[in-house]
């Protein structure tokens, strides 16, 4: 149990609030309560959607947080969000919505699929030993909650490697999607994990696995500036040539954003690669 103020205001919440991922990222992992609410009945997803956190909303979600718990005044964290003009926020929520009408049929609930949903919950509450004995017992690792997400998914969003290490050994798959089309690589990129990138990687992730809107993993982190996941990414054999369906580019979405450190990242990667083949084509043709 995490401590609280005199508001009931959780470390979990203050986190969120301030949009320090780091530190909600290591509450959950020590089993801090995703749906407790303060006094005025907030949520860490209300906090975090007020603030227009959105890496913290989506690791929330894909916890499993109640995206429908109402606070005092009445507003649930999505229409928080709309009301501190947070409209971004806002859609992770819409497409969050539309994830759960996708996925009605509940593969790991109580009722439904009670080992299903155990695994689930070992690998949400952090339960090394439990989720090992489940595995064990030759369930299907692939479970998934009413948004898409598989146990792989939540692992990796939790940046638990040694959870992740123990799904994939007994079979669960890198490729799975989740409503939004994301494969776990996808979770481990958005948030920037990159130990969960080269686990994944070694375990023969698609690099290339594009969402619904034909996104990949590399536009995702050019689009986000993130570096270190870029170079693992072009290191591991990410596509610089492939384009989502409006026709962008790791490198266009880059400098469309003004994030001139990923822009020169691909455009040396693409150089480097150029000169390579213009030397093989060079060393082939002395050769005849």
């Amino acid at each position: 149990m995490s401590e609280k103020n005199k508001n009931g205001i959780s470390d979990l919440m203050m986190a969120a609030s301030r949009g320090d991922l780091a530190r909600v990222r290591a509450l959950l992992a020590s089993g801090a309560s995703l749906d407790e609410q303060d006094i005025f009945g907030n949520t860490a997803l209300i906090y975090a959607a007020a603030g227009g956190h959105l890496e913290i909303v989506s690791l929330l979600l894909i916890s499993g947080a109640d995206m429908h718990l109402k606070n005092k005044v009445g507003l649930t964290a999505a229409e928080r969000a709309q009301a501190n003009g947070h409209a971004d926020a806002a859609q992770l929520f819409e497409a969050e919505a539309a994830q759960t009408k996708r996925f009605s049929v509940i593969t790991s609930h109580p009722q439904t699929n009670p080992v299903g949903y155990e695994l689930i919950q070992a690998v949400r509450t952090g339960d090394v030993s439990r989720l090992s004995s489940i595995l064990s017992s030759g369930i299907n690792p692939n479970a998934r909650t009413r948004d898409g997400q598989t146990a792989l998914h939540i692992a990796t969003a939790k940046d638990d490697t040694e959870m992740m290490s123990i799904l994939l050994k007994h079979g669960a798959s890198v490729e799975a999607k989740n409503g939004q089309g994301w494969t776990p690589l996808w979770v481990a990129i958005s948030l920037g994990n990159t130990e969960a990138v080269e686990l994944l990687s070694d375990s023969g992730a698609d690099m290339d696995a594009a969402d619904e809107s034909g996104w990949t993993p590399l536009m995702q982190a050019a689009s986000e500036n993130n570096l270190e996941c870029l170079k693992l990414l072009l290191k591991r054999g990410a596509s610089v040539e492939m384009e989502g369906h409006a026709g962008e580019s790791a490198i266009n979405l880059a400098l469309e954003r003004g994030h001139m450190e990923s822009a020169a990242l691909i455009e040396q990667f693409i150089e480097r690669r150029r000169d390579r083949i213009d030397s093989a084509q060079t060393r082939a043709a002395s050769s005849r």
